[in-house]
């Protein structure tokens, strides 16, 4: 049975007359890579900071590794790591001095840390480099050390790939997924960028004017959008011999002598590639149809919309 990181039941946050969150709840499950989507305004990052105590909501309530009580609330929190604002580092300092000086800060007296973290974010190689020399991709990464240097059970990511280019993105991703995969971090992580989302995020929480309309599992979001890649390949029946033998499915539709539908592994197309490629089987294009992300958004918040795009 998965245990509950964090619940919000029926919260209630004005700022002055003005509603931000109404009657919200939101649940994450421990091992989860939450997609928090919203537009600008819509609540997420009040969610966040409500969640880390730095607001106070008018009603309702909290719970954090299944505890409520003010004092287990402030135990808890020091399980979580977050980005919701980037923070400060010194400019003419390498990212190995900025983060030595933030442990010795937080009192932190593992020696080893500061290594262990720059290996973790992919900057162990950036050597005396100041600050102010970094790329954008470098300096979020640099954020994300700091996040995780507690070691958290929970990290929370408030629009992490705001800028990033795609090498910055790709980096980023391969972070979160290994923090995720191999430290069983749970991640809360709201973003944009939708397409960037649906590569990582295992469940969804659609908030729309305060009120979250729908959390919804990857599977079961797939299933909805009706999401499948498009295989064209040289030998359908060799392909479909790979596909139950090395990728162990068969939740597949083979349309003609070039085409497969496959309705399993949709963020995995490199994997199916590479096992297809590996066995024989020439692939000749690949493409991930369905509703998109940002189309299943749009219909949840506009009733159904006239310029929905399948992919």
């Amino acid at each position: 049975m998965s245990e509950t990181i964090v619940a919000i039941n029926h919260l209630n946050k004005l700022y002055g007359q003005e509603s931000a969150l109404a009657d919200f709840s939101m649940n994450v499950q421990r091992g989860d890579i939450y997609g928090f989507v919203g537009q600008n305004g819509s609540g997420k990052t009040t969610t966040m900071k409500y969640i880390l105590s730095l607001i106070e909501g008018n009603s309702g309530s909290l719970e954090l590794f299944g505890k409520n009580t003010p004092a287990d609330l402030a135990n808890y929190r020091e399980r979580i790591g977050s980005l919701i604002e980037s923070p400060s580092f010194y400019p003419y300092l390498s990212a190995h001095e900025n983060l030595t000086y933030y442990a010795k800060f937080k009192g932190i007296t593992d020696k080893e840390i500061v290594g262990q973290l720059l290996e973790k974010i992919g900057l162990d190689d950036a050597g005396r480099k100041k600050f102010k020399n970094f790329s954008l991709g470098m300096k979020q990464r640099l954020a994300l050390g700091l996040a995780i240097m507690n070691n958290p059970d929970l990290l929370i990511l408030d629009e992490p790939f705001n800028g990033l280019d795609p090498q910055g993105l790709a980096e980023f991703r391969k972070i979160l997924l290994k923090l995720n995969h191999e430290s069983n971090v749970t991640i809360l992580i709201s973003s944009h960028i939708l397409d960037e989302l649906s590569h990582i995020a295992t469940t969804y929480g659609f908030i729309h004017q305060g009120k979250m309309i729908e959390e919804i599992s990857e599977p079961a979001l797939q299933k909805k959008c009706g999401k499948y890649l498009l295989l064209k390949v040289d030998d359908t029946k060799k392909a479909s011999f790979v596909l139950e033998q090395t990728i162990h499915t068969e939740n597949y539709q083979i349309l003609d002598d070039q085409r497969i539908r496959l309705f399993d592994c949709i963020n995995e197309s490199q994997r199916v590639i590479s096992a297809l490629v590996k066995n024989g089987v020439e692939v000749k294009e690949v493409e991930r149809k369905g509703l998109s992300l940002e189309s299943y958004y749009l219909n949840l918040t506009e009733g159904g919309n006239q310029n929905v795009k399948h992919s």
